[in-house]
């Protein structure tokens, strides 16, 4: 019998192979979303390392919208534009309404399903602080 999902938050990153990973655990309110995107925000800076693969798997419930929205503007307000960042979420919690705020606001993010898919995509690109499509 699968366990109930906890109010407990966890959020880790680990350098992997030219990229951070941000691993999210538990459910996600404003607050752990904001403060899981400073951390990674400054662990880049901090390593020098620009390419992100945030692993949201482990997510039980879907986000809100308007966290979704806090959490792309501020993404795209606060990140270097060096910042390649993809997401692989299960999928009946992707929308693309995060990626689509924090894309319009010059951020270079891409929301998955598929993590080859996403580490394929993370890779594609040149980190020049332009928009990817």
């Amino acid at each position: 019998m699968p366990s109930a999902p906890t109010d407990t938050t966890e959020c880790s990153i680990n350098e992997e192979d030219g990229f951070l990973r941000l691993t999210l655990n538990g459910r996600m309110t404003r607050g752990t979303l904001l403060r899981a995107l400073a951390q990674i925000i400054a662990e880049t800076k901090s390593r020098n390392i620009w390419r992100v693969l945030c692993d949201a798997r482990s997510v039980p419930s879907p986000i809100g919208t308007s966290e979704k929205f806090e959490a792309g503007t501020e993404l795209a307000r606060t990140a270097d534009r060096r910042l390649i960042f993809a997401v692989v979420a299960s999928a009946d919690l992707v929308d693309y309404f995060f990626e689509t705020v924090a894309r319009n606001r010059g951020a270079s993010v891409k929301v998955f399903t598929n993590e080859a898919t996403a580490l394929h995509w993370l890779f594609s690109i040149q980190s020049s602080g332009a928009s990817i499509r």
